[in-house]
């Protein structure tokens, strides 16, 4: 057997072991991925070729996948993108996202909504990281921030470099913040402005 041949042999049998560690079962709740509406593609990682012949290691590259599964209390959640790339972070799973939307579910089935231009996510650590002009709407306000890293898990978040809050009562702006309780519980800090309206009237 020739480096070429069991170069792809290796390639193909790490592809299929990712994929089922994708399928099996991470912590509490369930979390699983669509892999996409259009076939992967096969795009070439950045580096040289170590040897005249062998290629370099691909990754895969998907189509508006959805992954989903549940948080620590059986609510579900979901990941959206118009474009994901497999990749690693320290050693573990990782999917790069392009045009990202993201939903968990609330109390009594309301949802709390993510959009994004670009994130990370984490399927171990059922983590998310937006950036990009990131949008989270829930409980009656819109946070807007460059950045946030979100726990799908434990509902939980932080976030820095400004964020704007807006809602029926006023609007608040302050340079970080922390998210708790799937959303319910903002904290802000490092010089808070506001504009509070008094009958909630804008």
């Amino acid at each position: 057997m020739n480096r070429v041949k069991l170069l792809k042999i290796l390639l193909g049998a790490g592809a299929l072991a990712l994929t089922a560690a994708l399928f099996a079962l991470s912590g509490p709740g369930r979390q699983m991925v669509d892999m996409a509406d259009k076939p992967a593609e096969s795009v070439q990682a950045s580096g040289n070729v170590a040897r005249p012949g062998l290629q370099d290691v691909a990754s895969t590259v998907m189509t508006n996948p959805r992954f989903f599964g549940e948080d620590n209390n059986d609510r579900r959640w979901e990941v959206k993108a118009s474009r994901a790339e497999q990749t690693t972070v320290d050693g573990t799973p990782a999917f790069r996202l392009v045009a990202v939307s993201a939903v968990a579910e609330l109390a009594k089935n309301r949802p709390l909504a993510f959009e994004a231009g670009q994130g990370q996510y984490l399927p171990d650590a059922k983590k998310v990281a937006l950036s990009d002009g990131v949008i989270v709407s829930g409980y009656d306000y819109v946070v807007r921030t460059e950045a946030i890293r979100y726990d799908l898990a434990t509902g939980s978040g932080t976030g820095e470099g400004g964020v704007q809050v807006s809602g029926p009562r006023g609007d608040l702006s302050a340079p970080k913040f922390d998210m708790e309780k799937n959303g319910r519980i903002l904290h802000l800090y490092g010089g808070v402005k506001a504009r509070i309206y008094p009958k909630g009237d804008r």
